[in-house]
């Protein structure tokens, strides 16, 4: 049987596929930002292979699957996520918007 600490490994195996193929098929309406994730989780599980100790022991040991799932994912959502705010930031600015004007000075309308 596989130890407890390669299952993030096994499971980037078919995890890492499935998300790249998620955006390649999303290329059009996906950000660029949803390759983070897939590049993050591989890289975990290519470090932990190496020996790196990057894992939870004892009673924590279930969090060496959820961390990674969960946490790279919410670090791509939220890069994303600040990536278009700053993008429509810089639009209204372009654009000559009355409110983005206002907000770049601190008022309010």
């Amino acid at each position: 049987m596989l130890p407890i600490r390669y299952m993030q490994p096994v499971s980037a195996l078919y995890a890492v596929p499935f998300l790249v193929y998620i955006g390649i098929a999303l290329r059009g309406i996906g950000s660029p930002f949803m390759w983070l994730w897939p590049a993050l989780y591989g890289i975990h599980a290519i470090l932990l292979v190496a020996g790196a100790p990057i894992h939870f022991g004892g009673k924590w040991e279930a969090l060496n699957m959820l961390v990674p799932v969960v946490g790279y994912g919410l670090v791509a959502a939220l890069a994303g996520h600040i990536y278009s705010r700053i993008a429509l930031r810089r639009l209204k600015v372009l654009a000559g918007s009355p409110e983005a004007e206002a907000s770049m000075r601190g008022e309010e309308l």
